[in-house]
């Protein structure tokens, strides 16, 4: 991890409900990540304006890492996996061993006017994942340099 990167914490759904899929993901940001995530969030908000029907951008973007078994990650409690606690950075939290990280395909970036989540699927299925977003203001706090949450 750079320097000027933190740690997200990010809840992250699933679309079939009887998958073993992740349930936490751990977005790795930083000031220059964060400044091209609201400049392309400024473009998605000057794109709508002429279009109201376009919604998003999406681009590939691998600076997530879906974890399996979040309870076994050292660093990280139950507690900040719950609902509440995620979408706060976690800069003390050790990388996850490779073993607890799950093989992600197709991993993007989905950037709107207000926030940006993750999509990927796990390797070789046809099994989305989608995590909880991290929204502009927060970037913005990240390009900044200051704390955030």
């Amino acid at each position: 991890m750079k320097k000027d990167q933190i740690k997200i914490l990010l809840k992250v759904n699933c679309d079939d409900e009887f998958a073993d899929a992740p349930t936490l993901a751990i977005a790795e940001v930083g000031r220059m990540d964060a400044e091209t995530l609201i400049a392309y969030s400024s473009k998605v908000k000057t794109l709508r304006k002429g279009d109201g029907d376009i919604y998003s951008l999406e681009k590939w973007d691998t600076s997530c890492d879906y974890v399996k078994s979040p309870e076994k990650v050292n660093g990280i409690t139950m507690e900040q996996v719950d609902e509440a606690q995620c979408g706060t950075p976690v800069e003390a939290t050790p990388y996850p061993m490779p073993s607890l990280v799950e093989a992600v395909d197709c991993q993007t970036a989905v950037i709107t006017e207000n926030a940006v989540y993750w999509t990927g699927y796990i390797k070789n299925t046809g099994v989305k994942l989608t995590t909880g977003e991290i929204t502009v203001r927060q970037l913005r706090a990240i390009a900044k340099g200051q704390k955030i949450g």
